[in-house]
């Protein structure tokens, strides 16, 4: 009933005036049919995100990826990391972690933190976090295309874009009325359903369009392929090897004093379902060059996904990482030919829903401790265009206001919302042991300025641009971006691209705080102080440099190669350091010399480099008759790493194998039948959790390579309506994923979803 109370709210708030809005008019440069062939991209689809206006896939000198929503719905993608999955070079966890949900790792870094996640061209990322959690609450399945842009964005996009740019476009509507809806039911409890319709009303000038849609998902446990020594709680090396050695040999004395609600044994730890849930409403609407668009998203991930079961429980499957999101927009582009202004304007909600909860079971909360998080983030920029044939010179400012509630310390009880309000101070109840600590509200303004020059002629094409943050949070930052490419024939190209990026460290991260009561027999006046904020934080770095070549070898044969290096300097690292005692005078003394925390902080000695080759190739048509479309990814990497405190230097990339391939083939062996077979095969890896660097290659920390298959096939029934069944992990294959939070209470591997089969059925009217 409530998802239906929702669909009505929505209906009614966007048959109404008051909601107009615009985006970027270059938005609405929609693809015809011709500009897919065979469910693959032709070079000539437009693309917004690499510069900022509509440009020919084959006139970026960027690398860059376009999925399109033929491609989305004939694979039954749901989720971004669905579509991410198989995109050459990215490598994906799902379920990921409660706190970030499903994960993806781009060029090497986190892509829900590093990566600009756009929808329609507007960032999405809630500032007190800088990142953004994944699950089926993005509008992926009514978008009309994905653009992935790869490699450092910031001088266009500011932070946040180390990794590159994600924009999700969604449908439109162009001329005549059209609707779409899914219904998918699957094993373990997994249900999705979606919609989306739009029109348009009025004549001539005066047409107003609009479209709403919205989708609900729900899965009662994620199943999860794993090794029970795996889950052992004796993978985390959070526990020293003194307690390791009294567990073993008074085991139920240890869980008693150490870890009071822990549920089972120390070999087979309790392990219940591991549900998720999360539900879309929004729609937007058009008149006269506005654009506005409403979005609700919300989403719940188990709490403990990926973490050791001796620090948190898996029996529990009512505590989650939940949140909402608001979003309201409202654009205005004018186009006066060789001129054209657009203005944006946003305003972002974002709560931590107020049951969020982890299963700890080392704290005196009865097991439970609830976490709260909130932030208002009212976001403006101005792009001002000059076209002069040839050229095209943009200059553009935005500004962001943030009010934000960073993660609150461990809570006994949930929090209470209404004490907090968005841009009113805010004085939390004091804790009769760590007063404050663990509320720490934070204002702050973003003003960015940048300009950008596109240069298209005959075979050469050229982009460079630049960009400037003043923060009042974290220090400021500029880079620059340079691209060039040279067409040597029709069919052949070769581009090169500099450029660099910066990641401000988000308040989540400066502010995390976690505080417990000192174990007896202490006083009950001393604190245990497991993490406290940073100070003096600065942006991490990132310089980029990377060679492209694109080879139409025939008709349907396609090649690419891509080599880039990268260096990343300032990184941020979670580190054990002493705290000052004269600002935490009751804490615990648990280390060697006082007492010690965990604290975020920039290691100006610690780097890491890497280089990659990467191999794309693309045959359509293969079989004619059958049409078959192969599309192989190989992806080679090489890192060098310097740890952070002095704890020597690695030949690796934390988390990123050696060799990454991706291959995915389609055929229509009947006009009514669609079947499409993905696999993904990789290499050794390291865990991001290395110490010291004579530890790296220990079998502790070395994850084994893996090979997994998916299948989808589909069957037309009539014009409109088709069925899809979809088979994940077709061989059950046991295999770890991108580790949860990088630190030592993570499970030795990440275990990913083991056989899932979904069957689903699909009406579109156009």
């Amino acid at each position: 009933m409530h998802f239906v109370k929702y669909l009505i709210f929505s209906y009614l708030v966007f048959i109404s005036p008051s909601t107009l809005a615009q985006i970027d008019t270059t938005l609405m440069d929609r693809m015809n049919k011709s500009d897919l062939v065979a469910g693959k991209v032709s070079n000539e689809v437009r693309v917004v995100s690499a510069s900022r206006s509509s440009r020919s896939v084959n006139d970026v000198p960027i690398s860059i990826q376009v999925v399109t929503r033929e491609e989305i719905e004939r694979n039954g993608y749901v989720t971004l990391v669905d579509v991410l999955k198989h995109i050459g070079g990215i490598r994906t966890s799902k379920p990921g972690n409660g706190v970030d949900g499903e994960t993806f790792l781009m060029r090497g870094l986190i892509g829900n933190y590093y990566t600009k996640i756009l929808i329609n061209s507007i960032p999405i990322q809630a500032s007190v976090s800088g990142s953004i959690a994944i699950a089926e609450q993005l509008p992926v399945i009514q978008a009309e295309r994905i653009e992935i842009i790869f490699g450092p964005s910031s001088a266009i996009y500011g932070g946040d874009a180390m990794a590159g740019v994600i924009n999700i476009i969604t449908r439109g509507t162009e001329s005549t009325p059209f609707a779409q809806a899914t219904l998918t039911t699957g094993e373990y409890g997994y249900r999705n359903g979606s919609f989306m319709a739009g029109g348009k009303a009025g004549r001539n000038k005066d047409v107003v369009k609009y479209t709403i849609y919205g989708n609900f998902s729900e899965r009662e446990t994620n199943n999860v392929a794993y090794d029970r020594e795996n889950y052992s709680s004796f993978n985390s090396s959070a526990i020293s090897e003194g307690e390791k050695e009294f567990a073993r040999q008074f085991p139920d004395q240890f869980l008693k004093e150490t870890f009071p609600y822990y549920k089972g044994t120390l070999a087979e730890p309790v392990i219940g379902d591991m549900p998720q849930r999360s539900y879309l409403i929004g729609g937007q609407m058009e008149y006269r060059g506005f654009q506005g668009s409403y979005l609700e998203m919300k989403r719940e991930s188990f709490a403990s996904t990926g973490l050791t079961p001796l620090l948190f429980g898996y029996n529990n499957p009512d505590t989650f990482y939940g949140d909402k999101m608001r979003r309201l927009t409202l654009s205005y582009n004018h186009d006066w030919g060789k001129w054209s202004f657009t203005t944006n304007l946003s305003y972002n909600h974002y709560r931590y829903l107020t049951r969020t909860s982890r299963a700890s079971t080392y704290d005196g909360f009865n097991g439970r401790s609830y976490k709260y998080e909130a932030s208002d983030d009212v976001f403006a920029e101005q792009l001002v265009r000059r076209n002069l044939g040839s050229w095209e010179f943009t200059a553009g400012t935005s500004f962001l206001y943030a009010n934000t509630l960073p993660e609150t310390n461990d809570l006994e009880a949930p929090f209470d919302a209404s004490t907090y309000k968005a841009f009113k101070k805010f004085t939390p109840t004091l804790h009769p042991l760590y007063g404050a600590f663990g509320y720490n509200p934070i204002s702050f303004t973003n003003l960015g300025i940048f300009g950008q020059a596109v240069y298209i002629k005959g075979r050469w094409s050229f982009i460079y641009g630049g960009r400037a943050d003043l923060n009042t949070f974290i220090q400021g930052a500029g880079r620059t971006r340079l691209a060039i490419q040279y067409k040597k024939t029709d069919k052949l190209s070769f581009r090169f691209s500099q450029g660099g990026a910066f990641k401000a460290p988000a308040p989540h991260l400066a502010y995390s705080s976690t505080a417990l009561p000192a174990p007896p027999p202490f006083a009950t006046n001393i604190v245990n102080y497991q993490q406290v904020p940073a100070s003096n934080l600065k942006p991490e770095e990132l310089s980029s440099s990377e060679f492209g070549m694109r080879y139409q070898l025939s008709k349907n044969t396609f090649l690419e190669v891509i080599a880039y290096r990268q260096v990343n300097r300032q990184r941020l690292n979670n580190l054990t350091l002493p705290i000052d005692i004269l600002k935490y005078p009751n804490a615990f003394n648990n280390g060697i010399n006082g007492p010690v925390a965990r604290i975020y902080k920039n290691d100006s000695s610690s780097k890491s480099t890497l280089t990659s080759l990467q191999i794309l190739f693309k045959q359509k048509d293969l079989f004619q008759a059958w049409r078959m479309n192969i599309d192989i990814s190989l992806t080679f990497n090489n890192g060098r790493e310097v740890l952070p405190g002095g704890a020597g230097n690695i030949n690796a990339y934390r988390m990123l194998p050696l060799f990454l391939a991706q291959a995915n083939i389609d055929f229509t062996p009947h006009k009514n039948w669609y079947i499409r077979l993905e696999s993904v095969m990789s290499s050794k890896w390291y865990r991001n959790d290395i110490p010291i660097a004579a530890e790296y290659n220990s079998a502790f920390n070395t994850i084994k390579g893996y090979v997994t298959i998916d299948m989808v096939v589909r069957y037309k029934w009539s014009k409109h309506i088709f069925t899809c069944l979809k088979i994940i992990n077709i061989t059950n294959a046991k295999y770890g994923g991108i580790d949860a939070t990088g630190l030592d209470i993570d499970l030795r591997y990440n275990p990913q979803l083991g056989r899932n089969i979904q069957l689903g059925i699909n009406f579109n009217l156009d």
